[in-house]
């Protein structure tokens, strides 16, 4: 989870996204919440769902 959240912050998004699916997998309590709210769109940058705004970036210690 800590590994999407930095890469979240330094804009690699994707890569962010994958993380949090692998935490998800594996148990990870909060991954889906991220995954939920920041890994909504397709290929085509289309929203899949409507994202509700967000104040502030994911933070570690309100995700573990």
């Amino acid at each position: 989870m800590v590994f999407g959240i930095s890469r979240f912050y330094l804009g690699d998004k994707s890569g962010a996204c994958e993380d949090w699916r692998m935490a998800s997998a594996r148990g990870a309590a909060n991954a889906a919440e991220l995954i939920a709210e920041y890994c909504t769109k397709d290929a085509a940058g289309e929203k899949l769902k409507p994202e509700t705004p967000r104040q502030n970036a994911p933070m570690a210690q309100n995700r573990l």
